[in-house]
């Protein structure tokens, strides 16, 4: 294979760079020292960046490199090691080495890339090919970033204790990145500076666990409008500094716990954000909507999207419950964002020129409205998602109602419905009687053993259900002579109003008329 180089051309090798040599002839590994790291320049382990390109690439005819690859470990290598367009023989394996310059490997192709251990200033593989996996991995440390733009990787992306140091910059940046196998930010992965997946196309798992973002100059962790066809793990992940941007992301399978999402006020985006299902992982309502409430608000504007995705998942899972919680909250946020753009617009309005000073009146009755209605559907009918409600308030307005009508019973503000008995002799001898209660002494009279006897809670059902009647309140009436009574009947026009209208809530969202969609 033509490198556009000859060994000749090196003049004299050092002990090190033969050993590398010859061990490249044979297919076999090259450790210098004890194949640890080193710390600096060493005579004995220094490698020019121009041999290792020479050998990574080939070599000629009087030094082919084995089809297995160059394998080289412990090595301290100076100068620019750049493999810009060119292809790799074998597997690249450049392991426990210290690079003093940034290896630059734009578009380069490899068969399996391997820098674990290593230590360089920053890495550039913007639109390289690996067939198989790459590992930057086992102790990595890039002091600069390592740049995966448009890279296509066969196998995994492998940084599990992996450093990536960039704190002004993208520590990695994988942005349109297309990883056929998993991608492990995990087991001590650690990154100061942006980790960018955006657009990335994973076709395995993304597994963050154990894992460490930070990033105070801005975003921690940036996978807007990535793919990821298995599993999401972000589990025991510590988020020092940053926001965590899941916007338009979608990922098969949610593996969460919730003390690792970024805890700060507008520290996590979830506009936008699917998941197909939540595995091995909290699905309680609580918690997940304190996590929802982490990521969706940024700037000031709600966005309801996650609401309506989580309440999907969960309810594919069978946690009917927990999604109706979810879209309950959901149209509550909606509506108290409502009233903000509502109070900005009325802010706006107030700040105009004359002309627009009429719409104020109308603005003001229209928001208020709207306040009130939102409030009247959440109470009675959880906007639609929970009708049980309106059995609540029904029960409340009958526990009033039959508590009160009693003490008006007792108190004589309730009185025969009927002009016959209100003209009788026998109800003039009760109001001499009794003029406060008449009724009280009335129905001890023979005449009105055959009446109806007077119940307070028939009476309050009476009034309130539409389409209920048990003779009550066609048979009693509250007096309008006394201000007990005046209330009395204040009461039951309110009652009554509050029966009509709870009875429609009710099945409206029984019928599913109030109800907004999932997604």
């Amino acid at each position: 294979m033509a490198t556009g180089g000859r060994l000749e051309d090196f003049g004299e090798l050092s002990a090190a760079e033969q050993a590398l040599v010859d061990a490249c002839r044979k297919g076999e590994r090259c450790m210098l020292g004890d194949g640890s790291r080193p710390e600096g320049p060493d005579d004995e382990r220094n490698i020019r960046a121009e041999l290792l390109r020479f050998l990574i690439l080939g070599g000629d005819e009087t030094c082919r490199t084995h089809t297995s690859g160059p394998q080289l470990m412990g090595a301290y290598v100076t100068g620019t090691l750049s493999l810009d367009f060119g292809r790799a023989v074998g597997v690249t394996g450049l392991m426990n080495c210290r690079f003093a310059e940034k290896i630059s490997a734009l578009h380069t192709r490899f068969e399996l890339l391997s820098l674990a251990g290593s230590a360089c200033p920053g890495l550039m593989a913007e639109g390289a090919k690996v067939a198989g996996a790459v590992f930057l991995r086992a102790g990595f440390h890039a002091a600069g970033e390592v740049r995966l733009v448009g890279a296509k990787i066969g196998g995994a992306l492998d940084c599990h204790w992996g450093r990536f140091d960039n704190a002004n910059g993208q520590a990695l940046n994988a942005e349109r990145v297309t990883v056929m196998g998993d991608v492990l930010l995990a087991k001590g992965f650690h990154a100061t500076g942006e980790v960018s997946l955006s657009a990335a196309k994973i076709g395995g798992q993304l597994a963050c666990d154990g894992g460490r973002f930070d990033n105070a100059a801005g975003d921690a962790l940036v996978a807007q409008g990535a793919k990821v066809r298995g599993s999401f793990f972000w589990r025991n992940v510590t988020v020092d500094a940053g926001w965590v941007d899941l916007v338009a992301a979608h990922v098969a399978n949610l593996v969460d716990d919730p003390e690792s999402w970024p805890k700060g006020d507008n520290s996590l985006i979830l506009d936008g954000f699917t998941y197909d299902r939540i595995g091995n992982s909290f699905t309680d309502a609580p918690s997940r909507l304190k996590w929802l409430a982490r990521g969706t608000i940024w700037n000031g504007t709600f966005f309801p999207q996650p609401y309506g995705q989580l309440a999907r998942v969960l309810r594919y899972m069978g946690h009917d419950r927990a999604a109706r919680q979810v879209l309950m909250e959901r149209e509550r946020l909606l509506a108290a964002d409502q009233w903000k753009q509502d109070q900005k617009r009325a802010a706006s309005l107030w700040a105009g020129d004359q002309t627009t000073r009429g719409d104020i009146g109308l603005h003001w009755l229209r928001s208020r409205l709207a306040r009130l209605w939102s409030a009247l559907i959440r109470i009675v009918a959880g906007y639609g998602h929970a009708p049980e409600r309106a059995l609540y308030c029904a029960t409340a307005f009958l526990l009033f109602g039959t508590v009160f009508y009693f003490i008006c019973w007792r108190m004589g503000a309730i009185v025969p419905n009927s002009p016959v008995i209100l003209t009788s002799v026998d109800w003039g001898q009760a109001l001499l009687s009794n003029a406060a209660a008449p009724s009280l002494d009335w129905v001890n009279l023979p005449s009105a053993r055959h009446y109806e006897t007077f119940y307070a809670f028939p009476y309050t059902l009476d009034i309130f259900a539409p389409f209920v009647d048990l003779g009550q309140e066609t048979a009693w009436s509250e007096t309008t002579v006394t201000w007990l009574g005046w209330s009395a009947r204040a009461i039951a026009m309110a009652i009554e109003v509050a029966g009509w209208f709870i009875s429609a809530l009710a099945a409206a969202a029984l019928t599913g008329l109030i109800q907004r969609q999932d997604d």
